[in-house]
């Protein structure tokens, strides 16, 4: 009887891409650039989807994500956001898929002072009560191994 070659599963020898979420970015530019640029960043952003940030000086003022990025960064020029800030980011996102939970997770981390929100993640993805809940399970099995 011929014995089998055990197949090994071949590791992949990829490494992983750098920039696969991140497609381009401008960071802390002039608020006047929307002004004075405008035409230019339009050609930029055109139909580019991110996450962008507003800047009073060198301080984080607020966190956003938007599915037109230089409308929605130009329209804080003229909504409760005016005059509040002075310099902006733009961070174009290649797959709009996970947009939402990258927004929050910059803004739990981050906690800018103009965002009233920090956003949610699925109830699912709090590791905290699954580890509550095996801690809760290890005390009851110290519990069970004290009485015997």
């Amino acid at each position: 009887m011929r014995k089998r070659k055990r197949r090994t599963r071949k590791t992949s020898t990829k490494t992983p891409q750098k920039g696969a979420l991140v497609k381009g970015y401008l960071e802390k530019a002039p608020g006047q650039l929307l002004e004075l640029f405008g035409d230019e960043l339009r050609a930029l952003l055109r139909g580019a989807s991110g996450i962008y940030a507003l800047y009073k000086d060198r301080k984080l003022y607020y966190i956003g994500l938007a599915t037109h990025l230089r409308g929605r960064i130009q329209g804080h020029l003229e909504d409760k956001h005016r005059g509040k800030w002075n310099r902006f980011s733009a961070y174009v996102v290649r797959r709009t898929r996970y947009i939402k939970d990258l927004e929050t997770l910059i803004l739990r981390l981050a906690r800018p002072k103009a965002n009233l929100q920090i956003g949610r993640f699925r109830r699912d993805q709090n590791l905290r009560q699954r580890l509550a809940a095996r801690l809760r399970e290890y005390q009851r099995a110290i519990q069970l191994m004290r009485r015997r």
